[in-house]
């Protein structure tokens, strides 16, 4: 039996079709901003309130696994004993990438200039959109030689 060459064409592109992944993905959407930085204030008011129960309540099952339950307020302690109160932030730079389609993902990063009692410090936070929408930190790294004397 001979397949004519139009059928071996359409099972071709239907096979194409379905086995491919559709997404878009956009970097640094101003509503996106909007969202990220609402909870970088969200965050850093709980910081300077040392509210350590509710800070480590926005890690990510990743960063938990990686620095245990505790380890937002374990970090945010060490600074207190080092640098003094938390006093404010400024944003150096900062990437937004959302994809859209078949996967959908939304992950924040932000790089900070940080102002403490005793000092100031680099800080880079990364956190992602939960698929309930919320958002969990997958990452926290400060950066400071005031914090190795």
């Amino acid at each position: 039996m001979k397949i004519p060459k139009n059928a071996v064409f359409i099972l071709f592109i239907f096979i194409a079709t379905i086995s491919c992944n559709f997404s878009n993905t956009y970097l640094n959407d101003p509503k996106d901003n909007e969202q990220g930085l609402n909870f970088l204030n969200q965050f850093y008011q709980k910081v300077k309130l040392k509210e350590k129960d509710q800070l480590d309540k926005l890690s990510s099952d990743t960063l938990k696994n990686l620095a245990g339950p505790n380890g937002l307020s374990k970090i945010t302690t060490f600074i207190f004993e080092k640098l003094g109160n938390y006093r404010s932030y400024g944003i150096v730079d900062y990437k937004i990438a959302r994809t859209t389609g078949t996967i959908n993902r939304c992950i924040f990063n932000y790089k900070l200039k940080v102002v403490y009692e005793n000092g100031t410090i680099d800080e880079t936070i990364s956190f992602k959109e939960e698929k309930d929408r919320s958002l969990k930190i997958l990452s926290y790294n400060v950066y400071s030689d005031r914090l190795t004397e």
